[in-house]
Protein backbone atom coordinates (compact mmCIF):
# COMPACT_ATOMS: atom_id res chain seq x y z
CA UNK A 1 0.00 0.00 0.00
CA UNK A 2 1.47 3.65 -0.93
CA UNK A 3 0.66 5.72 2.05
CA UNK A 4 0.74 9.60 2.82
CA UNK A 5 -0.07 10.67 6.42
CA UNK A 6 -0.73 14.28 7.10
CA UNK A 7 -2.12 14.43 10.77
CA UNK A 8 0.39 11.79 12.45
CA UNK A 9 -0.74 12.56 15.81
CA UNK A 10 -4.55 11.76 14.78
CA UNK A 11 -4.92 8.98 16.64
CA UNK A 12 -3.14 6.31 18.67
CA UNK A 13 -3.61 3.79 15.42
CA UNK A 14 -4.33 4.69 11.82
CA UNK A 15 -5.68 1.28 9.77
CA UNK A 16 -4.63 1.11 6.82
CA UNK A 17 -6.04 -2.33 5.55
CA UNK A 18 -8.48 -4.54 7.95
CA UNK A 19 -9.82 -7.45 7.32
CA UNK A 20 -11.55 -9.51 9.80
CA UNK A 21 -14.02 -9.20 12.73
CA UNK A 22 -11.99 -8.86 15.55
CA UNK A 23 -8.58 -9.16 16.79
CA UNK A 24 -9.75 -13.29 18.60
CA UNK A 25 -7.76 -15.13 16.12
CA UNK A 26 -9.76 -13.39 13.29
CA UNK A 27 -8.34 -10.14 12.45
CA UNK A 28 -5.36 -9.14 9.85
CA UNK A 29 -4.46 -5.58 9.73
CA UNK A 30 -1.78 -3.11 8.44
CA UNK A 31 -1.97 0.27 10.40
CA UNK A 32 0.52 3.44 11.20
CA UNK A 33 -0.11 3.06 15.38
CA UNK A 34 1.78 6.19 17.00
CA UNK A 35 0.90 4.76 20.46
CA UNK A 36 3.32 1.55 19.07
CA UNK A 37 6.27 4.06 17.40
CA UNK A 38 5.96 2.60 13.91
CA UNK A 39 3.85 0.56 11.23
CA UNK A 40 2.80 -2.33 12.24
CA UNK A 41 1.11 -5.93 11.25
CA UNK A 42 -1.63 -7.10 13.55
CA UNK A 43 -2.11 -11.06 12.79
CA UNK A 44 -4.51 -12.64 15.30
CA UNK A 45 -4.24 -10.33 17.98
CA UNK A 46 -0.36 -10.38 18.07
CA UNK A 47 1.52 -7.03 17.01
CA UNK A 48 4.67 -6.88 15.21
CA UNK A 49 6.15 -3.08 14.82
CA UNK A 50 8.23 -1.67 12.37
CA UNK A 51 9.59 1.65 14.09
CA UNK A 52 9.38 4.37 11.61
CA UNK A 53 9.27 8.59 12.55
CA UNK A 54 5.74 9.66 10.44
CA UNK A 55 6.29 12.37 8.18
CA UNK A 56 3.67 14.03 5.17
CA UNK A 57 5.51 12.06 2.20
CA UNK A 58 4.50 8.97 0.11
CA UNK A 59 5.98 5.80 1.51
CA UNK A 60 5.62 2.15 -0.09
CA UNK A 61 4.58 -0.61 3.43
CA UNK A 62 4.45 -4.08 2.19
CA UNK A 63 3.73 -7.49 4.18
CA UNK A 64 4.90 -10.41 2.97
CA UNK A 65 3.84 -14.00 4.41
CA UNK A 66 5.78 -16.73 3.03
CA UNK A 67 4.22 -20.13 2.04
CA UNK A 68 3.95 -22.66 3.91
CA UNK A 69 1.87 -21.95 7.23
CA UNK A 70 4.38 -23.55 9.67
CA UNK A 71 5.85 -22.72 13.14
CA UNK A 72 8.77 -20.32 11.41
CA UNK A 73 6.46 -18.47 8.93
CA UNK A 74 6.94 -14.86 9.41
CA UNK A 75 6.05 -11.90 7.53
CA UNK A 76 8.41 -9.88 6.26
CA UNK A 77 7.75 -6.06 6.38
CA UNK A 78 9.13 -3.95 3.31
CA UNK A 79 9.35 0.05 3.43
CA UNK A 80 10.43 1.98 0.08
CA UNK A 81 11.55 -1.37 -1.35
CA UNK A 82 13.57 -2.45 1.35
CA UNK A 83 13.10 -5.22 4.05
CA UNK A 84 13.24 -3.30 7.52
CA UNK A 85 11.93 -6.37 10.19
CA UNK A 86 10.70 -9.89 10.39
CA UNK A 87 7.70 -10.51 12.92
CA UNK A 88 7.54 -13.16 15.62
CA UNK A 89 6.62 -16.84 14.16
CA UNK A 90 2.97 -17.95 14.40
CA UNK A 91 1.10 -20.91 13.88
CA UNK A 92 -2.18 -19.29 12.53
CA UNK A 93 -3.67 -20.22 9.17
CA UNK A 94 -4.75 -16.86 7.03
CA UNK A 95 -7.63 -14.74 7.88
CA UNK A 96 -10.90 -17.12 6.97
CA UNK A 97 -13.44 -14.04 8.40
CA UNK A 98 -16.48 -13.43 5.79
CA UNK A 99 -16.10 -9.87 6.68
CA UNK A 100 -15.50 -7.32 4.23
CA UNK A 101 -11.78 -5.85 3.42
CA UNK A 102 -11.69 -2.03 4.49
CA UNK A 103 -9.38 0.49 3.68
CA UNK A 104 -8.61 3.05 6.04
CA UNK A 105 -10.50 2.36 8.97
CA UNK A 106 -11.25 -0.71 11.31
CA UNK A 107 -14.84 -2.46 11.53
CA UNK A 108 -15.00 -2.94 15.22
CA UNK A 109 -13.52 0.55 16.03
CA UNK A 110 -14.64 4.27 15.69
CA UNK A 111 -11.80 6.10 15.89
CA UNK A 112 -8.72 4.35 13.40
CA UNK A 113 -9.20 6.20 10.67
CA UNK A 114 -6.07 6.71 8.30
CA UNK A 115 -5.80 10.55 8.30
CA UNK A 116 -4.22 10.90 4.76
CA UNK A 117 -3.94 9.55 1.34
CA UNK A 118 -3.70 5.91 0.32
CA UNK A 119 -3.04 4.83 -3.13
CA UNK A 120 -2.77 1.70 -4.73
CA UNK A 121 -3.57 -0.64 -2.28
CA UNK A 122 -3.21 -4.76 -3.76
CA UNK A 123 -3.58 -7.73 -2.02
CA UNK A 124 -1.82 -10.98 -3.68
CA UNK A 125 -3.06 -14.67 -3.27
CA UNK A 126 0.96 -15.54 -3.37
CA UNK A 127 4.00 -13.87 -1.82
CA UNK A 128 5.84 -11.14 -3.97
CA UNK A 129 10.06 -11.61 -4.03
CA UNK A 130 12.10 -8.57 -2.82
CA UNK A 131 12.82 -8.48 -6.59
CA UNK A 132 9.24 -7.83 -7.16
CA UNK A 133 8.88 -5.60 -3.86
CA UNK A 134 11.73 -3.25 -5.27
CA UNK A 135 9.62 -3.04 -8.75
CA UNK A 136 6.46 -1.48 -7.10
CA UNK A 137 8.54 0.78 -5.15
CA UNK A 138 10.22 2.45 -8.24
CA UNK A 139 7.13 2.90 -10.41
CA UNK A 140 5.98 5.93 -10.05
CA UNK A 141 2.47 6.32 -8.83
CA UNK A 142 -0.30 7.14 -11.47
CA UNK A 143 -1.32 10.03 -9.38
CA UNK A 144 -0.16 12.53 -7.05
CA UNK A 145 -2.69 13.79 -4.46
CA UNK A 146 -2.06 17.20 -3.11
CA UNK A 147 -5.37 17.88 -1.28
CA UNK A 148 -8.75 16.01 -1.19
CA UNK A 149 -11.70 18.63 0.80
CA UNK A 150 -14.97 19.27 0.99
CA UNK A 151 -17.38 22.19 1.54
CA UNK A 152 -20.84 21.84 3.26
CA UNK A 153 -23.48 24.38 1.97
CA UNK A 154 -27.24 23.52 3.29
CA UNK A 155 -28.23 20.16 1.28
CA UNK A 156 -25.30 20.65 -1.15
CA UNK A 157 -21.74 19.43 -0.86
CA UNK A 158 -18.94 20.32 -2.70
CA UNK A 159 -15.54 18.58 -3.67
CA UNK A 160 -12.53 19.74 -4.06
CA UNK A 161 -8.78 17.93 -4.72
CA UNK A 162 -5.52 19.03 -6.54
CA UNK A 163 -3.33 16.61 -8.24
CA UNK A 164 0.63 17.42 -8.41
CA UNK A 165 0.89 15.25 -11.14
CA UNK A 166 -0.66 12.32 -13.13
CA UNK A 167 0.30 9.52 -15.26
CA UNK A 168 -1.99 7.96 -17.89
CA UNK A 169 -4.93 9.27 -15.42
CA UNK A 170 -8.46 8.41 -17.21
CA UNK A 171 -10.19 10.37 -14.26
CA UNK A 172 -11.74 9.45 -10.64
CA UNK A 173 -14.70 7.27 -10.01
CA UNK A 174 -16.89 9.18 -6.77
CA UNK A 175 -17.75 7.12 -3.74
CA UNK A 176 -19.99 7.79 -1.21
CA UNK A 177 -21.27 6.43 2.17
CA UNK A 178 -23.67 6.70 4.91
CA UNK A 179 -24.77 5.61 8.39
CA UNK A 180 -26.82 3.46 6.63
CA UNK A 181 -25.13 2.50 3.29
CA UNK A 182 -22.22 1.16 2.07
CA UNK A 183 -19.87 3.11 -0.20
CA UNK A 184 -20.97 3.60 -3.94
CA UNK A 185 -20.39 5.09 -6.82
CA UNK A 186 -22.22 8.42 -7.53
CA UNK A 187 -20.17 10.34 -10.15
CA UNK A 188 -16.85 10.20 -12.50
CA UNK A 189 -14.87 13.37 -13.43
CA UNK A 190 -12.48 13.04 -16.19
CA UNK A 191 -8.72 12.86 -15.71
CA UNK A 192 -5.75 15.18 -17.49
CA UNK A 193 -4.18 11.94 -18.92
CA UNK A 194 -0.59 12.69 -18.28
CA UNK A 195 0.63 15.77 -17.29
CA UNK A 196 3.31 16.74 -14.79
CA UNK A 197 1.44 20.14 -13.83
CA UNK A 198 -1.37 20.58 -11.20
CA UNK A 199 -4.86 20.15 -11.97
CA UNK A 200 -7.47 20.96 -10.00
CA UNK A 201 -11.21 18.83 -10.14
CA UNK A 202 -14.78 19.86 -8.68
CA UNK A 203 -17.48 17.38 -7.85
CA UNK A 204 -21.14 18.90 -6.86
CA UNK A 205 -23.19 16.22 -4.86
CA UNK A 206 -26.51 18.29 -4.46
CA UNK A 207 -30.03 17.79 -2.64
CA UNK A 208 -28.91 16.01 0.06
CA UNK A 209 -31.01 14.47 2.92
CA UNK A 210 -29.95 15.25 6.42
CA UNK A 211 -27.33 12.83 7.77
CA UNK A 212 -23.64 11.97 7.61
CA UNK A 213 -21.82 11.46 4.44
CA UNK A 214 -18.31 10.15 3.37
CA UNK A 215 -16.40 10.58 0.21
CA UNK A 216 -13.66 8.70 -1.37
CA UNK A 217 -11.71 8.91 -5.24
CA UNK A 218 -11.09 5.91 -6.67
CA UNK A 219 -8.57 6.94 -9.62
CA UNK A 220 -8.90 4.94 -13.07
CA UNK A 221 -5.99 4.56 -15.27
Amino acid sequence: AWFKITIPGNHSSQSILCYGSDNNGKRMQIAYSQSWGGLITEFSGGINVVPWTPDTLWHLFAAVYPPGETATDKFIHYLDGSVRSFSSPFIQTLNSDTANPLIGEVNTMNNEYFTGYLDDIRVYNRALSAGEILVLYQTPLPVELAYFKSTVNKNNVTLQWCTEQEMNNKGFDILRSTEKENWKSIGFINGSGTTGEPKNYTYNDRKLSTGKYSYKLKQID
